[in-house]
């Protein structure tokens, strides 16, 4: 369990999150992850919206339990349809990592 020093860091780490899930359920091979860091630092901005990430509720959830496990959380009751943004996710998820610190 890691747990992110300020929400900028959060921030950062989110990316090396999505990562490590696409690497684990197996959407990109190990010799993808280069490309794929790359093209999620151009996508992952404050106020990206979520539905252009072309992620399905499968996908987000799935993030929503790697989060979990990564920081130490609980993320239980949200939904994508509560949030909107990239923003959104990482003020979610430092509210709560912030409050078990």
């Amino acid at each position: 369990m890691t747990k992110p020093e300020s929400r900028d860091a959060l921030f950062a780490d989110l990316i090396e999150l999505v990562v490590e899930m696409l690497v684990s359920e197996r959407v990109i091979s190990n010799e993808q992850v280069a490309e794929t860091r790359q093209q999620l630092k151009g996508q992952f901005v404050p106020d990206a919206a979520l539905s252009e990430l072309g992620w399905d509720s499968m996908q987000f959830a799935s993030l929503l339990v790697h989060a979990e496990d990564r920081y130490g959380i609980v993320l239980g009751g949200l939904s994508m349809f509560d949030l909107f943004t990239i923003d959104d996710v990482v003020n979610e998820i430092w509210a709560r990592v912030s409050q078990t610190k």
